[in-house]
């Protein structure tokens, strides 16, 4: 992932390299028939449409402990910056930190706290966490998670056990990641910068097949035919499909 979010921040336009970048994640509720899922348990989901608001299912984001302190620290100068502490229990459990050195009254805040009430109108209390709390922004239509679930199948999985549910997302969302950015890293696929995901994604599965046939095909050519008509035919229908991709 450190990998993935390297090339992703390659891309950054010189003329915003100097602007804060922003991680935005988002709950992901998925549910499951069944009580052989590990760790699947009763989740409230405020848009469920089967008349108790409740489903049986996975949480893949869960909550954290906040703790927040002003101190001074010498790690980006001798200056005062915002420590934050996240903990995923209340007693024990792994805990992380954070460093922010904005301000939150430096923040310029354009965007409203669960939709309806402004940030700048949380109460004084809450205005030191707002540096954290951009993460958790959410947009009317969640594009990654949309394109995913419908298109990637990020929540059809069969397997039941934590483990394997987690290197699965992970690794779908790697190849989601990968496909994302190919056309930025590739000349070949530069025309589908603008392109919907569907086609882009049809593409790139109509590729990996052709690769996967010509390379078997040209395998089982060298091992059982020994042809040149055959293996001039086949350097043609290469030609071909590299001028047409």
């Amino acid at each position: 992932m450190n990998a993935t979010a390297s090339m992703a921040l390659k891309l950054i336009p010189k003329s915003l390299e100097r602007q804060p970048v922003f991680l935005c994640i988002d709950d992901t509720i998925v549910p499951k028939y069944g009580k052989k899922f590990e760790d699947v348990s009763k989740l409230f989901d405020h848009s469920a449409h089967n008349g108790s608001g409740y489903l049986n299912g996975h949480c893949f984001i869960g909550g954290y402990y906040i703790g927040m302190r002003r101190v001074l620290t010498n790690i980006f100068g001798t200056r005062e910056v915002f420590a934050y502490v996240t903990a995923t229990e209340k007693e024990g459990g792994s805990r992380r930190l954070f460093f922010s050195t904005v301000f939150p009254t430096q923040l310029q805040i354009f965007c409203a706290w669960q939709e309806k009430t402004p940030l700048n109108q949380t109460g004084s209390a809450w205005m030191d966490y707002i540096p954290l709390f951009l993460y958790s922004f959410r947009w009317k239509i969640e594009v990654s998670y949309y394109e995913q679930k419908t298109f990637w199948s990020l929540c059809s999985y069969m397997v039941h056990s934590r483990k394997g549910i987690e290197m699965l997302v992970n690794l779908i969302n790697i190849a989601y990641c990968a496909m994302k950015l190919l056309p930025y890293q590739d000349e070949a696929f530069s025309k589908y910068r603008r392109k919907s995901v569907q086609d882009f994604r049809f593409v790139l599965s109509e590729r990996i097949r052709q690769e996967v046939f010509f390379a078997t095909f040209v395998k089982k050519s060298e091992s059982i035919i020994k042809s040149s008509a055959l293996m001039k035919a086949l350097k043609y229908l290469v030609q071909q499909k590299e001028r047409y991709l």
